[in-house]
C-alpha cells in the first residue's frame, strides 16, 4: 500500500512495525530492505526509471538475433543506428 501510494514514511513505519513479528527468513528480507533504504526512497520520491534503457537493450538483442553473422562491430552498430532513425543510409557507400 505504501509503495502504491509512493509514501516513503508510511513504508518505513510498516518496516518498523513488522520488525518484531517476522520469522527468521523474513528478518533477512527486512534487513535487505533496510540496507537499500536510500534507493527505495529515491524510487518512491522520483519518477525516474531505466525503462527506456531496458527497451533499447532488448531492441539491440533482437537485432543481434536476427542479424547474426556481422563480421565487423561497426556494421552491427550502424544497422542499429539506422533502424532507430539516429543515422542515415549513405548511398555512396
Amino acid at each position: 500500500y505504501a509503495v502504491k501510494r509512493k509514501d516513503f514514511r508510511l513504508f518505513e513505519s510498516y518496516l518498523e512495525r513488522w520488525k518484531k513479528k517476522l520469522s527468521s527468513k523474513m528478518q533477512t528480507a527486512w534487513k535487505t530492505l533496510r540496507k537499500y533504504r536510500k534507493y527505495i526512497r529515491n524510487t518512491l520520491e522520483t519518477s525516474y526509471t531505466n525503462g527506456a534503457l531496458e527497451g533499447m537493450n532488448n531492441f539491440i538483442k533482437s537485432v543481434k538475433r536476427v542479424a547474426f553473422g556481422f563480421r565487423k562491430f561497426s556494421h552491427f552498430r550502424q544497422r542499429i543506428l539506422i533502424i532507430q532513425g539516429i543515422a542515415q543510409i549513405n548511398p555512396n557507400f
